[in-house]
């Protein structure tokens, strides 16, 4: 077998990442400059919706394709990527569709702050986990044909579309409405940015093998583990993740959850940008590794992105801890004056995040999900924990985002040392 020397792996690793950051760095730049504007146009009670809604989305959208979209980058051949591909997208679609009366059971049961809702939210639902769904499809085949200047676009244009959209919106006084415009369209032009490019690439490396419903089903039978192991994972890591927000909308108002809600989506800028190109070329890279069984770069490669990641996320971590309770309110006026407490109290946890989801993925290459349940069990437990504890005790919106805090960051710690067992014991 053909060894590819380290210095030429370190140097396309590199690249990986610099081609994906220059868009994810436009990204972030797009995001933060609206959202200061956005908030300027909006109500915290405004917003408190959208971070509502957000969080049924986050949550259904992460099981829309049933996980079938890591599964395509670990595939033994392009036949197979192909019929999985298919497989997901007729996942995709179907789950789209149960979505809209899921939402509208949250909606209509008063669980937590979903009656907050309007009416015709669960439309949006559906549009949204379709085109976005979708995306995430197209984009494992742009990682797989290694197409990152696709997804490079696409996160730029999704970014656009969605700030644009938010902003038109509040100008010509669309409020709410405005807002679930965005986060529709916003899918859509993911989508559609990712899209031709990949369909491009994958006819001129060769023809797609024909539809077979049979062959799908088998393919979908062999990474089985996916749906098994790793879909429960992620709906469980997902509730986790986005409960806070009606939680805290349940406890403290829409108003609460407005303020909780924008904190966290700037606080995790580096995360949701930063984080997911370097996790996209982590992946990449690791599937090749284990695909070609030169398991000892595999390591290499682990411990060498854990040491970077590390570094940079000091760099937020320290500007939220020492700018963000002094520039909110000069930036976004007094009515969110208290979100830069708020930053400051979340920023640990997001580091912890960013460090260690970034890193997680190795899961999914080495098709070891089933012991991420351990740190989902963990965390959900956690969550809900502190919103009992919180709803009992009587605590302030600042002690609640604490606790919070700090149960993520000790759960976290306990990933990390999975995943580390897991990197020892796969690539031995």
């Amino acid at each position: 077998m053909i060894k590819i020397p380290n210095i030429l792996v370190k140097d396309r690793v590199f690249a990986s990442v610099i081609t994906l950051l220059t868009g994810t760095a436009l990204a972030q730049i797009i995001t933060a400059v609206s959202m200061v504007v956005v908030t300027w146009l909006y109500s915290p009670e405004a917003l408190g919706i959208i971070s509502i809604y957000l969080a049924f989305f986050s949550f259904w959208v992460s099981l829309a394709s049933w996980r079938f979209e890591g599964a395509m980058l670990v595939c033994k051949d392009d036949d197979e990527s192909d019929h999985l591909f298919r497989l997901g997208s007729v996942v995709v679609v179907a789950m789209a569709l149960i979505s809209v009366p899921a939402l509208y059971v949250l909606m209509s049961s008063g669980f937590l702050s979903f009656s907050e809702l309007p009416v015709w939210s669960p439309y949006a639902a559906g549009l949204s986990v379709l085109g976005f769904g979708l995306f995430m499809m197209y984009r494992s085949w742009s990682l797989r044909l290694r197409e990152l200047v696709a997804i490079k676009r696409a996160t730029i244009s999704r970014s656009a579309a969605n700030a644009g959209i938010r902003i038109a919106g509040g100008v010509l006084g669309g409020g709410v409405i405005g807002l679930f415009i965005a986060e529709v369209l916003g899918s859509w032009a993911a989508l559609a940015a990712v899209r031709k490019r990949v369909v491009q690439t994958r006819k001129r490396i060769g023809p797609s093998c024909s539809w077979n419903v049979k062959s799908m089903l088998a393919v979908g039978a062999r990474y089985v583990t996916f749906p098994k192991y790793e879909m429960p994972s992620v709906a469980l890591n997902q509730l986790a993740s986005v409960m806070p927000v009606p939680m805290v909308g349940a406890l403290y108002g829409a108003q609460a959850a407005g303020l909780f809600g924008v904190a966290r989506l700037l606080v995790a800028i580096p995360n949701t940008q930063l984080g997911a190109a370097i996790s996209d070329v982590f992946q990449m890279e690791l599937a090749e590794n284990y695909r070609s069984k030169q398991y000892a770069e595999g390591k290499r490669l682990f411990y060498s992105m854990f040491k970077k990641l590390a570094l940079i996320g000091l760099v937020p971590l320290v500007a939220s801890l020492v700018f963000a309770p002094l520039l909110v309110p000069v930036l976004l006026g007094d009515q969110w004056a208290q979100m830069g407490g708020i930053i400051a109290i979340m920023a640990p946890w997001m580091y912890f995040a960013f460090v260690v989801s970034s890193l997680s993925r190795l899961l999914s290459v080495l098709e070891a999900q089933r012991f991420k349940l351990y740190y989902d069990f963990l965390s959900l437990a956690m969550v809900v924990v502190v919103y009992f504890v919180s709803l009992n005790g009587d605590f302030d919106l600042y002690y609640y985002i604490f606790l919070i805090s700090a149960g993520f960051v000790i759960c976290y710690s306990v990933y990390f040392s999975l995943l580390c067992h897991v990197i020892k014991v796969r690539l031995a």
